[in-house]
């Protein structure tokens, strides 16, 4: 959006609003959102974003669902990173660091959403005797260590460490996290951004791709074709205002570009 915080006002949280009344029935069941998106590059809310998602999604009669599987457990400086928002989700969800290895995951609710659940449901590993006992031994050592403490302050002691690294090396654009989740971001050294990976990876493909056309024609849904108009669409898109592709709308392109020639015009 180009804008920065606080004169957006929030633009990104109010954008929710616009794409509930747009393109949806106007009641979704819920909004998904990790407290801080990890692949995506350690992207950190603003403060009062989820304040005013909330604040959005009761207008609609739509729960807010946490997603805290990679930042829950203390790696924020508390036990989950919705807490330094002032927001209680209506379901949060959890795994990884709750069995420290041992494989479980879980979720918790609000009574006014966990009391509608009143009929019997399956889970073939639910209940698992031995990662239950796992959870909890986490949980207790969390606590009885003052983990949640520990990487709020190896947290600042690491961004402060950084910022200064990057104060002498232009590459690093950007050091954001809370706690213990940190990313630092790799720029050129005009500060413009990288190249997107999805380019990158086009590009590394390209010679192999025409290499392998030249012994063996294409299917029009063969994998050499679809990488081929997979790499033409992102070409004509970077050309048609350099669109910066997440994840599923990588996959989805990539879906389109493998059943489909490349569409024409922007």
């Amino acid at each position: 959006m180009g804008k920065e915080y606080p004169a957006c006002d929030l633009a990104c949280a109010n954008v929710v609003e616009d794409i509930i009344r747009t393109v949806t029935s106007g009641r979704p069941a819920a909004f998904i959102a990790e407290t801080i998106q990890g692949n995506a590059g350690i992207v950190v809310p603003p403060p009062g974003y989820f304040k005013r998602i909330k604040e959005i999604l009761a207008r609609f009669g739509t729960l807010f669902i946490a997603d805290e599987v990679q930042t829950g457990f203390a790696r924020t400086g508390r036990m989950f990173a919705i807490e330094h928002y002032d927001v209680q989700p209506d379901i949060m969800t959890m795994a990884k660091a709750l069995g420290n290895g041992a494989p479980i995951s879980a979720f918790i609710a609000t009574p006014a959403v966990a009391d509608k659940y009143k009929k019997p449901g399956a889970s073939t590993l639910g209940g698992n005797p031995v990662s239950s006992t796992a959870g909890l031994g986490v949980i207790r050592y969390i606590e009885s260590h003052d983990l949640m403490g520990n990487a709020e302050r190896r947290g600042a002691q690491l961004r402060a460490g950084l910022r200064e690294i990057a104060a002498r090396h232009p590459i690093i654009g950007d050091v954001r996290g809370l706690g213990l989740m940190v990313g630092a971001e790799f720029v050129h050294a005009d500060k413009s951004p990288p190249l997107p990976s999805w380019m990158l990876y086009s590009r590394a493909q390209e010679p192999r791709l025409h290499r392998r056309q030249k012994r063996h024609r294409p299917q029009r849904h063969g994998i050499s074709a679809a990488a081929h108009h997979h790499g033409a669409e992102y070409q004509r898109r970077a050309e048609c205002g350099g669109d910066h592709l997440d994840g599923e709308r990588t996959l989805t392109l990539w879906q389109n570009a493998t059943m489909n020639s490349p569409s024409q015009g922007c």
